[in-house]
């Protein structure tokens, strides 16, 4: 049982994790995945793949002029370490509500980039588990700006859902 999720610390929201290998019945330490309470962090996803674990979320960096930009980390033994946290800058204004979406050794990242005159979907992907990921690319196929995006993989398929909105 694989679990992440925002809770607060010190007045400001942190990115927390936890295994269980034994169905829930006892849980590993917690772990702090985005380490810093000057910056906030909320909401949380959360993929997993065999041992592979992957969490990525919403990282605020008022100290840079962003709103939000999405960070991803990686455990490629069952949440007991987590490499590095792996930056995609925002594009736009800013970006948040991450979607991830693994299978095997393939890895989708979607997320939702708010720039002034319209937001748009953005999704990074990779085929080695996570290591590398290719250069994001803007998938938004539509007029009007978008609310979220979701990210699914279907055997060699990879799908993303777009909610735009009409104005």
């Amino acid at each position: 049982v694989f679990v992440a999720w925002r809770d607060f610390e010190l007045g400001r929201s942190e990115t927390y994790f936890r295994a269980s290998g034994d169905a829930g019945a006892t849980f590993a330490p917690t772990k702090n995945l985005s380490g810093d309470p000057l910056r906030p962090s909320e909401r949380q996803q959360l993929a997993v793949s065999g041992d592979d674990v992957y969490i990525a979320w919403d990282d605020y960096r008022p100290d840079e002029g962003l709103d939000s930009e999405i960070y991803l980390r990686k455990s490629a033994d069952a949440g007991a370490t987590f490499a590095s946290a792996m930056h995609f800058p925002a594009y736009g204004a800013s970006s948040r509500d991450a979607s991830l979406a693994v299978d095997g050794q393939t890895v989708q990242l979607a997320w939702l980039d708010l720039a002034p005159g319209g937001d748009d979907v953005f999704v990074a992907g990779c085929l080695d588990g996570g290591s590398s990921f290719g250069r994001p690319a803007n998938v938004s196929a539509t007029e009007g700006p978008a609310r979220t995006a979701r990210a699914a993989i279907i055997g060699s398929n990879v799908y993303i859902v777009r909610e735009s909105r009409r104005e």
